[in-house]
């Protein structure tokens, strides 16, 4: 089990709150084992805004496997960059990315391609983003299977350009 302390004046919503205002106050928010990972972890950055990196950090000691190490440390690096902590979520990322391809999970290559790119999307790293979208959607072609994220990324890449007639190409 995991608890994450979120502290601060935020206005509750979503899932762990129903819209008051809470006034410098600490939640604690107990996670089940059944929960913990990317889903739980991802929406309660959202949701708040706010998350003790350091508590989440402490999961490594409880994934048991590569995978799961690598998944975790994908978690880190989305709150991260939901904190705009970039150099932060860069190294997780990277991480993440060469835990998944020493285990060749394909799919999780993939999508760790994908979040490379988001990041230096996100820092207007342009061409490095579009590389990173191009070897993700080669992968899955490569792969047989049908991956809509690299194209549709590539797209919204041209577009924030402002190079529209790209753009739809994808």
């Amino acid at each position: 089990m995991v608890v994450v302390e979120i502290q601060g004046d935020r206005q509750r919503h979503g899932r762990f709150g129903g819209g008051q205002h809470d006034d410098e106050q600490s939640d604690k928010v107990t996670v089940e084992p059944e929960r913990e990972g990317a889903v739980f972890l991802q929406e309660l950055a959202a949701e708040r805004h706010e998350v003790d990196v350091g508590a989440v950090e402490h999961q490594f000691d409880t994934h048991q496997h590569a995978e799961g190490i690598a998944t975790t440390k994908n978690n880190i690096a989305n709150i991260y960059s939901i904190k705009k902590n970039y150099a932060q979520a860069l190294t997780y990322f990277e991480d993440s990315h060469l835990g998944f391809v020493a285990l060749g999970i394909t799919d999780r290559i993939i999508g760790s391609m994908n979040n490379l790119g988001n990041l230096h999307t996100d820092l207007q790293l342009y061409d490095k983003a579009l590389t990173f979208y191009t070897d993700a959607h080669k992968l899955a072609e490569k792969s047989g299977k049908e991956y809509s994220d690299p194209l549709a990324n590539i797209g919204n890449l041209y577009y924030r350009q402002g190079n529209y007639q790209r753009a739809v190409e994808y």
